[in-house]
C-alpha cells in the first residue's frame, strides 16, 4: 500500500501470506491499519445490532489468543470475510500465542475492507494489565523494539465494542451476563460481597468503554468480559470448594444448589480472582429477558470440543483456539448463523402421457 491508496483485498491477502511465513509486518503498514480501524471502531456503539439477511451468513469466532494458524484455517473452511460472508470475532485475539500482532492486524484489515460485514467484540485479554502479564506486550517489544506499537494497539483495544445482537435474538459477548460484585478489601470478609445487577440494556449502551485500557473492575463491563456459566455442582466431588463458597454467608443469598445439584443464581467468580460472576440458568434467563434476546453466545472458556451448550440451550460457549493447553488438548469451534431458506413453492407435476 503506497501513499493515500486505499487498502485492497489483494493487499490484505499478501499480508496474510507474509504472516503465514512469520514475516514481521512493516511499522508503516501496521500504523496505517490500526489507525484506520480505530477510527471505524470509535464510531460504533457499545452494542452493535446486526441484521443477517437472506443469502448472508454470520460466522462467530471465539478466542484465538494469537494462534494465526487457527484463524487462517477458519478462513480456509468458511471463506474470507466479504459482503455476504459476515464475521464476528468475540474477543481475546491476543496473548499466549506467538502471532497476536498478526492476528489483530488481519482482523483490523478486514474491518477496514468490510466495515458492515466484520465485527469485533472486546475480550477480557484486550486490557493492558492482561497483555502485560500474558505475552502480548513482550511480543510487541520483540517485533517492534523502540517503538510505541504496543500503546497503539492498547488504545485501539479500548475502542472495541462490548457486545453484538444478531437479528434481535442472539446476544453475543465475550464473558457472560452483566453486573458485578462489590467488596471492601480492607473489611472483607467481615463486610462481604454485594452484587450490583443492571436494570436495563441501556446501562450497557451507556458505559464509557473508551476509559478502560485496563480491566474494568467492579463495573457492569467486568461481568460482560469475565463471567462464566454453571449448570450444576456435584457437592460430593467438590466438597472443599462447596464449603469455601458456603462460608460466604451473605453472598449465599445470591445463589443456591438444589438437591439434584442444579446451580441457581449468581456468585463471585473466585477461580478468576473475583473477576465477573458465576451464573446459573435462571440468571442467564433473566439477563436474556432484560436484553430482549433468546440465546447467549459467549467465549472465554477453554472447551475440549471447542464448544459447549448449557443452561437448557440458552447459552452457547464458542472457543476457537485449538490445542490451547498442549497438542491434541482441544478442538477449536465456530458458530454459524443464517436465515433458513424460504420454502420452495410447490411445483405442479406434469401429467404423464398415455
Amino acid at each position: 500500500v503506497k501513499g493515500d491508496d486505499k487498502l485492497t483485498l489483494d493487499d490484505v491477502t499478501a499480508m496474510m501470506d507474509r504472516c503465514r511465513e512469520y514475516q514481521v509486518i512493516s511499522e508503516a503498514l501496521l500504523y496505517r491499519i490500526i489507525t484506520e480501524a480505530k477510527q471505524i471502531l470509535e464510531e460504533e456503539p457499545n452494542v452493535n445490532r446486526i441484521t443477517i439477511s437472506s443469502k448472508k451468513t454470520m460466522v462467530v469466532v471465539g478466542d484465538l489468543h494469537g494462534q494465526l494458524e487457527d484463524l487462517l484455517h477458519i478462513f480456509t473452511l468458511k471463506g474470507i470475510p466479504s459482503t455476504n460472508n459476515m464475521y464476528l470475532f468475540n474477543g481475546d485475539f491476543v496473548d499466549r500465542g506467538d502471532q497476536s500482532c498478526e492476528v489483530v492486524l488481519i482482523l483490523f484489515a478486514f474491518k477496514i475492507l468490510f466495515p458492515t460485514s466484520v465485527y469485533l467484540n472486546r475480550g477480557n485479554h484486550e486490557a493492558t494489565d492482561m497483555t502485560e502479564d500474558h505475552g502480548f506486550k513482550a511480543e510487541c517489544l520483540e517485533k517492534y523494539p523502540n517503538s510505541d506499537v504496543y500503546e497503539l494497539y492498547s488504545d485501539a483495544f479500548a475502542c472495541l465494542p462490548i457486545a453484538t445482537i444478531l437479528n434481535g435474538q442472539v446476544f453475543v459477548v465475550h464473558g457472560g451476563i452483566a453486573g458485578h460484585f462489590e467488596k471492601d478489601d480492607a473489611l472483607y470478609p467481615i463486610l462481604p460481597h454485594r452484587f450490583h445487577p443492571i436494570k436495563s440494556i441501556k446501562e450497557i449502551e451507556e458505559i464509557d468503554r473508551f476509559q478502560f485500557r485496563e480491566t474494568p473492575n467492579q463495573t457492569p463491563l467486568e461481568g460482560l468480559l469475565w463471567s462464566d456459566p454453571r449448570d450444576s455442582w456435584d457437592i460430593d466431588e467438590e466438597e472443599d470448594d462447596y464449603e469455601e463458597y458456603s462460608n460466604m454467608k451473605e453472598e449465599g443469598k445470591y445463589w443456591n444448589v438444589d438437591a439434584d445439584g442444579t446451580f441457581n443464581g449468581i456468585m463471585p467468580n473466585i477461580p478468576r480472582a473475583d473477576a465477573g460472576t458465576v451464573f446459573g440458568a435462571d440468571a442467564c434467563r433473566d439477563f436474556l429477558q432484560l436484553v430482549g434476546c433468546h440465546l447467549l453466545v459467549r467465549s472465554h472458556e477453554y472447551k475440549e470440543e471447542g464448544f459447549e451448550v448449557s443452561h437448557g440451550g440458552k447459552c452457547l460457549t464458542v472457543f476457537s483456539a485449538s490445542c490451547y493447553v498442549g497438542e491434541s488438548s482441544n478442538k477449536g469451534a465456530i458458530a454459524i448463523f443464517s436465515l433458513p431458506s424460504p420454502p420452495r413453492p410447490p411445483q405442479e407435476e406434469e401429467e404423464e402421457e398415455e
